[in-house]
């Protein structure tokens, strides 16, 4: 069995850029599960299928193919490649509405899985909102990743101008609480630390210093 990770946490805590830069420095798979969802959601958006019709939104995950572009994974829908679109503020919006239903978490879920085994690496970082409670029940290590409000809406803000978006405090802070919300009381699923999980609070360190706490966990398993 290959050695997995799991990071989780609420949104803007930072798990994509840590998960992705842990992976490339032990050369393990990563796998954004967050993608996966923000695929469907773009998807929803563009055919204007309602994020509470579970039934079609379930067969646009069904539909969701994945192709590697050098060691990413990218992913299409009818062919479509949407992945340059699901960081928008409206997939940011709708997307832990489209999460919650139970057609669309059994699709992806079961991608995931099959993922972070049926890969040429010799181990994988995932990082969502269940990906250690459900996901990868079994990994090595599970990681739950926090930051204080206040830090996530910096952070949050950051993001989006750097991708040339003109955004306010209030909006983005409304989404994320809108956001922690849904996602930690949706019945399927629901963001919550593993019962072997470890809580990492990345407010006051850099990127440097939570993948070094990170592979110090390693170490020591």
């Amino acid at each position: 069995m290959k050695f997995c990770i799991t990071i989780d946490g609420p949104a803007g805590a930072g798990k994509s850029t840590i998960a992705k830069r842990l992976a490339k420095e032990l050369d393990f798979f990563y796998i954004d599960t967050g993608a996966m969802y923000r695929s469907v959601t773009c998807a929803s958006i563009l055919y204007e299928i309602s994020s509470d019709d579970e039934n079609r939104l379930g067969d646009l995950a069904e539909k969701i193919t994945h192709k590697f572009k050098g060691k990413e994974l990218h992913y299409y829908i009818n062919n479509l490649h949407i992945m340059p679109f699901i960081r928008s503020i409206p997939v940011n919006e709708s997307v832990s509405e489209v999460s919650v239903h139970k057609r669309v978490r059994e699709t992806l879920v079961d991608l995931q899985r099959n993922l972070s085994y049926d890969n040429p690496y010799n181990g994988t970082v995932m990082e969502g909102r269940d990906t250690g409670t459900v996901v990868l029940p079994q990994a090595n290590l599970k990681i739950f990743l926090t930051a204080s409000t206040e830090e996530r809406i910096r952070r949050r803000i950051e993001q989006y101008e750097e991708q040339g978006f003109d955004v306010d405090y209030e909006t983005i802070k409304k989404d994320l609480v809108k956001r922690d919300r849904i996602d930690s009381t949706r019945a399927i699923s629901p963001l919550k630390i593993a019962d072997d999980g470890i809580e990492l609070d990345s407010t006051s360190l850099s990127i440097e210093e939570v993948i070094a706490k990170i592979k110090e966990l390693i170490v020591s398993e």
